[in-house]
């Protein structure tokens, strides 16, 4: 049981019981979460006003957001978020215009009707949406698989409800914490609250917002890009990987009702980034 979970491999450890390797790793994802949590809310802070969590809406593919997505200084991905081939460089000059993106920082930016406070419009010179990687969201179903970027990323956080105390293969991630990289798992208080407000489990994109904007005390200060909005609504049929475009999204979120909130949170201060 030790191997499959975290909170056996803690107790087991506290009982003075010897572990194996895996064992000793899982042991340290579950005692040092309140510690790497409160490392990780100072990092953040540190890193206010240039913090991007980028979605994995197909059409980031192309949007030339990269630029500025590398710009910042925390950079929050999910899952299998690559969207060029491999071997390519994610700087390469295209042929062709290239689109523009504005960043708006508003309240009531998705009614096409409103005035921005401020807004930022650039043309960019190179495609695609960047490489940089400062944080990786990996889903619970693949931990106990080699994850792109994850050994590139300064932290992992696996989405769920704190996964530590239910059973999973956690092969993929134990060389990771052997090695010092530091894995978070994502507070109930957070998915419970979304919970009663979506009337379904929340989307990870929405999830790890909301506990970012928790961490910092509010949204202003983080940027989102590649969610759903008003001209891109989510659906159950939609491709929703970049890299993966057979994948299709599920349909376990309430996606009407995570549009609603991220329009809510884009008025409470929850800058967008969007190919224009």
């Amino acid at each position: 049981m030790a191997a499959h979970s975290p909170a056996v491999a803690g107790a087991l450890q506290a009982a003075g019981i010897a572990l194996d390797e895996t064992g000793q790793a899982l042991a340290r994802l579950q005692n040092s979460q309140s510690l790497w949590r409160q490392e990780f809310a100072a990092y953040l802070a540190e890193r206010r006003g240039s913090i991007c969590v980028v979605g994995n809406a197909p059409a980031l593919a192309d949007s030339g957001l990269g630029p500025y997505i590398d710009a910042q200084r925390c950079v929050v991905r999910f899952n299998r978020y690559q969207s060029m081939p491999a071997g390519a460089s994610p700087h390469t000059r295209g042929s062709g215009k290239m689109p523009g993106w504005t960043r708006w920082f508003t309240r009531g930016c998705c009614d096409p009707g409103a005035e921005p406070f401020v807004s930022q419009a650039v043309t960019p010179s190179t495609p695609g949406t960047g490489s940089r990687i400062d944080v990786l969201v990996c889903a619970p179903n693949l931990a106990g698989t080699t994850l792109p970027g994850a050994s590139s990323a300064e932290w992992l956080i696996l989405s769920g409800c704190d996964m530590r105390y239910q059973l999973y293969e956690w092969q993929g991630l134990v060389p990771l914490i052997l090695a010092g990289q530091k894995i978070l798992t994502l507070p109930r208080a957070p998915w419970r609250k979304l919970v009663r407000e979506l009337r379904a489990p929340p989307s990870a994109g929405v999830l790890v917002l909301e506990w970012l904007m928790e961490l910092l005390g509010e949204a202003d200060g983080i940027t989102a890009t590649g969610f759903q909005d008003v001209h891109h609504p989510a659906a159950a049929t939609r491709s929703c990987y970049p890299a993966l475009p057979w994948l299709r999204d599920g349909r376990r979120h309430n996606w009407p009702r995570e549009l609603a909130l991220l329009q809510r949170w884009y008025a409470e201060g929850l800058a967008v980034l969007e190919a224009s």
